[in-house]
């Protein structure tokens, strides 16, 4: 029984540290590539309700890289803002309507009843491809203090406490065997 039990505790630790590493790794990959841009793919998250229910709000999304002239009606693209108080703003929404002979795209929230400004191609940052599941289950956890509690503080406490323990009786063996040494060589003399 306590085998079977260190096994599963081996096993829920291996898959923890796995998540935990694969959302930190892809959170520093994004920080630091120059343009936001890992192998054609970007992740942004999702600041509001306007896609609602296809992304949700705080949805990391994943963005490629896309060629412009292949765009259609229907997709989900993320662009660069540049007016009506969307300046600066990366904007996550479906395309309504595309103008191929003057270059421009008209994008709709979901859940908003007005039309985007229209947009030119260069503002196009790419399509949206979806949602990483394991990434966007942890990334909602972490963002909550509970679930950052229970997912990081929680179990770094309890691994020094182990760590401790273990400590304390490795210590304890040796000062036995120490002292078990000190009786033998009491015994020879």
């Amino acid at each position: 029984m306590k085998k079977t039990l260190k096994i599963i505790f081996n096993v829920l630790k291996y898959i923890y540290l796995f998540l935990l590493f694969v959302y930190l790794v892809f959170i520093c990959i994004h920080r630091l590539s120059i343009d936001g841009s890992v192998l054609g793919y970007r992740l942004f998250t999702i600041n509001n309700n306007e896609m609602s229910p296809e992304y949700k709000y705080n949805d990391i999304i994943v963005v490629k890289d896309y060629n412009t002239n292949k765009l259609k009606v229907g997709d989900n693209i993320s662009y660069l803002g540049d007016c009506c108080g969307q300046g600066g703003m990366i904007i996550n929404h479906k395309i309504v309507k595309i103008d191929k002979e003057s270059n421009k795209i008209t994008t709709k929230g979901i859940n908003t009843g007005l039309e985007d400004p229209e947009i030119n191609y260069k503002q196009v940052i790419g399509k949206v491809v979806g949602i990483l599941p394991v990434i966007n289950f942890l990334h909602h956890v972490l963002k909550n203090y509970i679930g950052f509690f229970l997912v990081v503080v929680l179990p770094l406490i309890i691994a020094i406490i182990v760590l401790i323990i273990k400590t304390i009786k490795d210590i304890k063996k040796e000062s036995l065997e120490k002292v078990d040494n000190i009786k033998e060589d009491d015994e020879v003399l």
